[in-house]
């Protein structure tokens, strides 16, 4: 399991990347170093790439990444796109919890679909 969080100053985005299991923890670092470029520079705008991931955690942890990532600084109304492939049956669950609980998260094929959504002010 690999990761990454930069901030593209060209497009403005934070940009993550994860490659392997998505656990609890492991987002719980991520959004960590999310919330401190959030707070350094006030960037709302987020792309998840999560096609190289695998989400291995059981509902209920599922259930409690919401509340981490806004525990650890991510801010629920910063717009992040998750970045799937073609795999959204995979992660329809995390997201219809992250929107359940009040965060503004679309799924996406590619990383320019999830950049033209967030343009999209």
């Amino acid at each position: 399991m690999s990761y990454s969080v930069v901030f593209d100053k060209g497009s403005g985005f934070i940009l993550v990347t994860i490659d392997g299991e998505l656990t609890l923890s492991l987002l719980e670092k991520v959004a960590a170093e999310v919330g401190e470029i959030e707070n350094k520079l006030g960037c709302k705008l987020v792309i998840n790439d999560l096609s190289n991931a695998r989400l291995t955690e059981e509902a209920l942890e599922v259930y409690r990444m919401p509340e981490k990532a806004q525990q650890m600084g991510v801010d629920h109304v910063c717009k992040r796109a998750l970045v799937v492939g073609d795999r959204f049956s995979d992660f329809y669950f995390l997201e219809t919890v992250f929107v359940n609980q009040g965060h503004l998260v679309k799924m996406f094929g590619s990383v320019d679909e999830a950049k033209r959504w967030l343009k999209q002010r």
